[in-house]
């Protein structure tokens, strides 16, 4: 009896234990993992959908996003994480990885990395999220120059420099507001493409090179375009070029597949790969970035996050990015379907991919852009010669370097 009533009671207790057990897993709540980017339009879109359609597949971890303006972004990341605060992860072009890395606000990767994650990616964008010994991310997407061109006025975009030139001129009437070609010609990051194209580099063996034979030829011929072909709007910003192109104004636009965002709809164009520069043979080749998601160091769940990181660098997640956000993602796989196959545009990009130059994910790149701005501009208002303007800027880009030691 006393046998058979300890047995029932040990059995309540169990049940009671396991109810309880059971109770206590069903009423945990899931980790929280917040995650920052600068997506705007379509691309906030499709990140929101991949986030909800994650959330479907597990119950472990839930995703909060938070939209931060980009002009404040890379500033808020260096501030908020050293100090605990910011996120879990966040989305962000490879370029700072350096900086980053050296100042402990990154989380390096390499340990939970394995081949068949890395083959899931072309391996340029992969290569640009290393520094050092370390991997810091997973690409999400690559963005490059292309040629954008209205099919109205543009039947076959040009090959070459010069059937770009020759075309753009037949399609300029300065006195009416028109114009062959538009870009951000005072912009280094656009102006990259006729330097590589001419067989230049930014730095070459640990030195500056920005003012080499090839870096004073394709300061040259950017300057032509202007100054004696005549091509250019003057001071071509981002908006005016924008509103040019709607306007059927311009026929051809060097630009990223961020403008497709700016292109009104009934404006029928098309998308090609930078021509070949006449004088060297060699494809004009813009620079490449690398669109990243990467791991914060103070997150307190890091392994976690890494799976969040998988998930949005997947397959199943880079086809929403691909068609809802219009990204050119860097999961190969997503290029064999028929919805990439269907899409012109991002073909035009994938082509590209093939002629571009990853940028420098160093500090040293940091220093380059303002003195290469201050020179492009003087190119542009014809203040001096390229060789000089180049010089002056090598000065400035070295003593900068000289102060970082």
């Amino acid at each position: 009896m006393i046998r058979r009533i300890c047995a029932k009671w040990l059995l309540v207790g169990l049940c009671f234990g396991w109810i309880g057990g059971s109770a206590r897993i069903a009423s945990a709540k899931p980790t929280e993992l917040v995650m920052w980017h600068a997506y705007r339009a379509e691309e906030r879109r499709a990140l929101e959908a991949v986030v909800e359609q994650y959330h479907k597949t597990q119950q472990t971890i839930r995703v909060r996003l938070l939209s931060i303006p980009y002009d404040a972004y890379a500033d808020k990341i260096s501030a908020a994480i050293p100090r605990g605060h910011g996120p879990d992860l966040f989305i962000f072009a490879h370029d700072r990885i350096g900086d980053w890395a050296k100042n402990q606000i990154l989380e390096p990767i390499t340990f939970w990395v394995d081949g068949p994650l890395l083959s899931r990616f072309f391996p340029k964008t992969v290569q640009m999220l290393a520094y050092g010994n370390a991997l810091y991310g997973l690409p999400l997407a690559y963005k490059s120059l292309a040629v954008f061109y209205n099919t109205k006025l543009v039947k076959t975009p040009p090959r070459t420099s010069a059937e770009m030139i020759s075309l753009a001129k037949s399609l300029t009437d300065a006195s009416k507001g028109n114009f062959g070609l538009a870009y951000e010609a005072t912009n280094f990051y656009h102006h990259a493409a006729w330097l590589h194209g001419f067989g230049g580099q930014v730095f070459s063996g640990g030195k500056v090179t920005l003012a080499s034979e090839a870096g004073i030829k394709a300061l040259g011929f950017a300057r032509d375009l202007q100054d004696k072909h005549k091509l250019l709007p003057a001071e071509p910003t981002s908006q005016l070029i924008s509103s040019l192109f709607n306007a059927g104004k311009v026929a051809m636009v060097l630009n990223g597949p961020w403008f497709r965002g700016e292109i009104e709809t009934g404006v029928q164009y098309a998308v090609a790969p930078m021509p070949i520069v006449s004088e060297t043979g060699k494809p004009a080749a813009p620079f490449l970035t690398s669109e990243a998601v990467l791991l914060s160091r103070r997150s307190k769940h890091k392994r976690l996050a890494f799976e969040v990181m998988k998930y949005l660098t997947s397959k199943a997640s880079a086809m929403v990015r691909m068609t809802v956000g219009k990204q050119p993602v860097a999961n190969q796989a997503c290029y064999a379907t028929p919805e990439a196959k269907a899409d012109p545009i991002l073909l035009a990009f994938r082509r590209q991919l093939d002629h571009t130059v990853p940028m420098d994910n160093t500090p040293a790149m940091r220093v380059v852009w303002a003195p290469m701005l201050n020179a492009l501009g003087k190119i542009f208002r014809g203040q001096g010669t390229p060789k000089e303007a180049l010089d002056e800027a090598t000065r400035e880009v070295m003593s900068l370097l000289s102060s970082m030691k």
